[in-house]
C-alpha cells in the first residue's frame, strides 16, 4: 500500500479543512473507535492518492458504484463532510499513514555525473 504518496491538492485541501473545522470538531471524531474494513482501507488510500472512483474500479476490479459505496461508508464511518475532510479524519484518527515526503538534495555527481568521474 501507498501511504506516503498523498498529492499535495489533496494534502492542501485536506489541511484547510482541519484548519476551518476547528479543534473542537475533531475531538469528537477522535473519540470514536472506528474501524474500517480492508477493502475500505485499500479504497480510502487510493482516495487519498488522487484516484477517482472509476480509476479505482479499475484498479482493484470491482464496480465504479461499488467504489462509491466504500467511500460513502467511508465518509460515514469517520464523519466527513467530502473526500477531502474524510482523508483529514483519517489521518486523524491513525486509519493512514502521515506522508511523509522525502525527496534527497541532488549532489554535484548527480547532476553531471561523466565531470566526476574517475578515469
Amino acid at each position: 500500500m501507498r501511504f506516503s504518496n498523498l498529492r499535495p491538492s489533496t494534502f492542501r485541501r485536506s489541511h484547510a479543512i482541519l484548519i476551518k473545522t476547528g479543534e473542537h470538531e475533531m475531538a469528537n471524531v477522535e473519540n470514536q473507535a472506528v474501524v474500517l474494513t480492508q477493502r475500505e482501507t485499500q479504497v480510502l488510500t487510493l482516495v487519498s492518492d488522487g484516484y477517482s472512483a472509476k480509476e479505482i474500479a479499475k484498479r482493484i476490479c470491482i464496480a465504479p458504484r461499488t467504489v462509491e459505496r466504500h467511500i460513502e461508508n467511508i465518509r460515514l464511518k469517520v464523519r466527513a463532510r467530502n473526500r477531502a475532510h474524510m482523508v483529514t479524519c483519517a489521518l486523524t484518527l491513525g486509519l493512514m499513514a502521515t506522508p511523509i515526503r522525502f525527496i534527497p538534495l541532488a549532489t554535484q555527481q548527480d547532476v553531471h555525473p561523466l565531470l566526476y568521474s574517475t578515469l
